[in-house]
């Protein structure tokens, strides 16, 4: 692409939660406007798109006016219907990553098939009976990632070996835009793969304080074909998630807020959710310093200062409502 032939485009993107909500500031930097869809009219990402759509993310209807709305589209979430988006792509829309990338990650077992017979390391796994399968939205939310370090504590051998297999697991796929890999090293020095997400990640939110490029913006400069961003780590940076306390329900209240945003180079990131649930994903904290040891003490005591309490749950400590601006 020339730079006299660019047109900034429209994305449209499929799920109007938090990733996408942190998508925005990014889109705004690079004159793209987004399209959101989403079924909950007030979702994360509702208030600040450039246009809402709201509609079930497996309904045709909404997800052909989404397409006929952007110029390409692109993901914040898995869980939508691939087989129309396929027929959307035959009929000429782009997407990115593909329909056929998704449908491959949906499916833990084919993806785990498909990177085990391209020779990739993947622990052990065994087909499960359909009856014995769970809600991958319900594992989501039992197993969430507590703390991210950047830079890594990794000698230099391992980053390279690490950074060589998540490449190669994403060509293998033919992925365009941003993957988040999951990757385990043993204590043999073996890399195996656990799963890949196509898509911005929890596990990148610090990149936004930590890095030149942060991962939403190089997601739409992905997608939208534009040169990738310099990734270089401008200062060390720890971030940890606020869940729901494990009795929280109802509208989300605030405790602590004040404490936390009082210690140096820490950010609160709230996401805007309607509703609080026991260890559901309510925002994050990033903590940077000039030093990891020091972003990670600033990190840890921030999040002992916040905790995420529900309308519905009895707390009689004072609390500041959360808006959901």
């Amino acid at each position: 692409m020339s730079n006299k032939d660019f047109q900034f485009p429209r994305v449209g993107v499929i799920g109007g939660g938090q990733l996408a909500r942190m998508m925005l500031p990014a889109a705004r930097r690079l004159g793209v406007e987004l399209v959101v869809l989403d079924p909950a009219k007030n979702a994360p990402a509702a208030a600040g798109a450039d246009v809402f759509l709201q509609g079930d993310l497996y309904d045709e209807n909404a997800l052909r006016r989404l397409a006929e709305s952007a110029d390409i589209l692109t993901f914040e979430i898995e869980h939508t219907n691939t087989e129309f988006l396929a027929a959307l792509e035959a009929e000429g829309t782009v997407i990115r990553p593909s329909s056929s990338v998704l449908r491959t990650i949906q499916d833990k077992l084919t993806q785990k098939q498909i990177l085990s017979n391209a020779g990739l390391a993947v622990p052990r796994f065994a087909a499960v009976p359909e009856s014995q399968r769970f809600d991958p939205r319900f594992h989501d939310e039992a197993n969430i990632l507590d703390v991210v370090e950047l830079p890594s504590e990794l000698s230099p051998n391992e980053d390279k070996a690490l950074r060589q297999v998540a490449e190669e697991a994403v060509r293998v796929l033919d992925g365009v835009g941003l993957f988040a890999v999951e990757l385990f090293l043993t204590t043999g020095g073996s890399v195996l793969i656990n799963e890949i997400a196509p898509r911005p990640h929890n596990s990148g939110h610090l990149t936004i304080e930590a890095c030149y490029t942060d991962q939403f913006e190089q997601h739409l400069r992905a997608v939208c074909g534009l040169p990738l961003g310099a990734v270089t780590v401008k200062t060390p940076a720890v971030m940890c998630n606020l869940l729901g306390h494990e009795r929280a329900t109802g509208a989300p209240y605030l405790s602590g807020v004040q404490d936390a945003l009082r210690l140096p180079g820490v950010s609160l990131h709230w996401y805007g959710k309607a509703q609080v649930r026991p260890g559901r994903k309510m925002g994050h904290i990033t903590a940077v310093a000039s030093e990891l040891v020091d972003a990670r003490q600033r990190c840890r005591a921030a999040k002992t200062a916040v905790k995420v309490y529900g309308s519905d749950q009895e707390y009689t400590a004072p609390i500041r409502r959360a808006r959901n601006e």
